[in-house]
């Protein structure tokens, strides 16, 4: 009982060993003593890792008989060493965005560097360990793993977050305007961090993956576009430089409300023909019936989705998986290895 509750304490409400340790001394205060002697905060802390190591090498008996994919993709440097971290998951659409709950984790490999031949040697381990090949890979756009899942002869989707992600990049990063707007922001945050006009400053940029996170600092500078007017002078000043955009303002708010829709709709519904003919109509009426970068990363979309398309099988498949995902989960499960 003491191990199996010290486990469950520490795996579903996010607490060290050290505050399970006062948790136990709280319940025999008033419950009479009924744990008896509670065991060191250090004796904890092996059992959680203990189970966390047999559910890891337990991992592939999961998924023996059952229709399942693999997400893959390089994570955490410990070290000199990088860490490549590989999850599974059913193949079938649940009918819901994926969460931590719907993987496991079936591989943690570490190694100085990962090249195509390295990581196809990883997926085809874990194929092994499983039983039967996976029934499609997903990652990101890297070339190394693009090129490990080819060579392995396994389906491959893109992650939609990362594609649509650099598509955005791809046209947007080297625009002087852009450039401009986007430092003009960055720099009001530093500025005015600690002043008294700081209620209003801009969420943050990630300087990583920041074309995968601009629907926050986007949405953010369309509304400020939209209550200037009726801010303060001291305010006013600071951020004048959003009304002297405005156009870039609207056709950034305008090309975020279009990805961000599709990235909702094949999240949570999968790629099928409904979902692939409500993006393309989408991406027609919204995109390329704008402005020259508009109908550009339009015509990147359009040629991802057609890509999905031409998957015999897509109609089963779930949606790509965010990059995000993978990181987040290894942080919430690594404490147990």
């Amino acid at each position: 009982m003491m191990v199996a509750l010290s486990v469950a304490f520490y795996a579903r409400l996010s607490v060290g060993s050290r505050q399970i340790v006062e948790i136990f001394n709280i319940l025999n205060e008033f419950m009479g003593n009924v744990f008896g002697k509670v065991p060191a905060y250090t004796t904890i802390g092996y059992w959680t890792q203990e189970l966390g190591l047999s559910v890891y090498k337990e991992s592939c008996s999961l998924f023996k008989d059952k229709r399942y994919a693999l997400i893959v993709d390089e994570s955490m440097m410990i070290g000199s060493e990088k860490l490549l971290l590989t999850l599974a998951m059913p193949a079938i659409n649940a009918g819901s965005a994926i969460t931590e709950k719907d993987v496991t984790i079936v591989d943690i490999s570490i190694a100085k560097s990962w090249n195509g031949t390295s990581i196809k040697n990883v997926l085809e381990k874990v194929a092994d360990k499983i039983g039967h090949k996976p029934e499609y890979v997903i990652s990101d756009n890297g070339s190394t793993v693009c090129k490990a899942v080819r060579d392995a002869g396994y389906a491959h989707h893109l992650d939609i977050s990362h594609t649509l992600g650099m598509f955005l990049e791809r046209v947007y990063k080297k625009e002087a305007d852009f450039q401009e707007l986007s430092n003009n922001v960055q720099l009001a945050r530093f500025k005015y961090n600690m002043q008294d006009v700081a209620y209003v400053q801009p969420p943050s940029q990630r300087s990583i993956a920041r074309f995968m996170n601009m629907s926050k600092w986007i949405d953010w500078i369309s509304r400020m576009q939209y209550l200037y007017h009726t801010l303060q002078n001291d305010i006013k000043s600071i951020y004048a430089f959003i009304p002297q955009n405005a156009s870039l303002v609207d056709e950034l708010a305008e090309t975020m409300d279009c990805i961000t829709k599709i990235e909702k709709d094949v999240k949570n519904n999968g790629w099928s023909h409904d979902t692939i003919c409500r993006c393309k109509q989408l991406v027609t009426t919204s995109l390329m019936s704008g402005n020259e970068r508009q109908c550009k990363v339009g015509s990147f979309i359009l040629e991802y989705v057609e890509r999905e398309l031409a998957f015999p099988d897509f109609v089963t498949q779930k949606y790509p998986f965010c990059n995000w995902l993978i990181n987040n989960i290894l942080y919430l499960c690594i404490p147990l290895f």
